[in-house]
């Protein structure tokens, strides 16, 4: 049933274990729900809905990211700079500026796990909701436009998992600086991938003990003291690494341009990982990607013709005044 929905269940060994693991999950998760029916108390924050994100020579990509997410409802957004070497700055100036963006310097490598802790110390407090993306990351909502809307009905919920879209490159070496991403990029795997990114209700407690270095992809976090994992937009709570699918339709994906043109792979490669510090990526990793993109996914693009008017300064409201 699994594989309908995801790509691979290979991190996940068959055997007596998983089906135990499996049965317990099938009992806990109806006491889960019944936990997250329960009202909860909303503190009034400075933001609804954000995202934390580290980046490092990644401006040609900065502006239409966060143009894009403007435009689904992202309220602000917390950027860790991390040891740069391009013109990110004058990218990010006028969302400063504008109180959009808050840019925080970041040399430490590897500096990921370390940034996010240092805004769940610092930052938590300003923001309902977060989420913490990478740029190469875009939240798609599939029916409702904006995200900030979308995500009230889960206001229970402590941890949302958005599970990922895997965009492959579209046999382009190079990429092509005048276009957007979500323009050029549309081959995709046809079916989920079993990881994803989160959205945390601050509104709860982190359980610490859930709390690691992948920490992006889930964890834990507490209502009414009791630990809740993960819930997915099928309806289920993901625990013991056991990704549920169901005949609910999917809302929202997240598009993850992992590699983008065979240009864009080679100069990920040479920066390293945010999370590890030396990159683990080979050209077996690219191919490997490749080879899953087996269809077209040009869900994104509903929202491309506002995009560029966006990129181009174009206010559309007083063009039909």
């Amino acid at each position: 049933m699994q594989n309908k929905y995801f790509r691979s269940a290979s991190d996940i060994s068959k055997t007596w274990v998983y089906y135990v693991k499996y049965c317990k999950l099938l009992i806990e998760d109806p006491f889960y729900k019944i936990v997250c029916k329960i009202p909860s108390k909303m503190a009034s924050t400075k933001y609804k809905i954000s995202i934390c994100g580290i980046f490092k020579n990644e401006a040609i990509y900065l502006r239409e990211w966060l143009e894009y997410h403007i435009l689904v409802g992202i309220e602000h957004f917390y950027l860790y700079n991390n040891n740069s070497e391009d013109d990110y700055l004058s990218v990010l100036q006028p969302y400063i500026d504008k109180n959009i963006v808050t840019l925080i310097q970041w040399p430490e490598i590897p500096g990921q796990f370390s940034a996010y802790k240092h805004w769940l110390k610092e930052y938590k407090s300003e923001t309902t909701w977060v989420s913490f993306l990478d740029i190469d990351e875009f939240f798609c909502p599939l029916y409702d436009n904006n995200i900030s809307e979308w995500i009230e009905q889960y206001s229970n919920y402590p941890v949302l998992l958005i599970y990922w879209t895997i965009m492959g490159s579209n046999g382009k070496l190079q990429h092509e600086n005048e276009k957007l991403v979500i323009e050029q990029y549309t081959s995709s795997s046809p079916k989920l991938n079993p990881t994803g990114k989160i959205f945390y209700n601050t509104n709860y407690p982190i359980d610490q003990k859930t709390l690691k270095v992948s920490m992006m992809h889930g964890f834990n976090a507490k209502k009414n003291g009791i630990s809740i994992p993960p819930y997915n937009t099928f309806g289920h709570f993901v625990k013991y690494d056991i990704n549920r699918g169901s005949s609910k339709k999917q809302e929202i994906q997240l598009n993850h341009y992992i590699n983008k043109a065979f240009s864009c792979f080679l100069n990920k490669h040479k920066r390293g990982s945010g999370a590890f510090g030396k990159s683990w990526r080979k050209f077996q990793n690219l191919t490997g990607v490749e080879r899953l993109c087996t269809s077209k996914n040009y869900t994104i693009q509903r929202f491309l013709l506002e995009l560029k008017l966006r990129m181009n300064n174009i206010d559309s409201e007083k063009l039909f005044k």
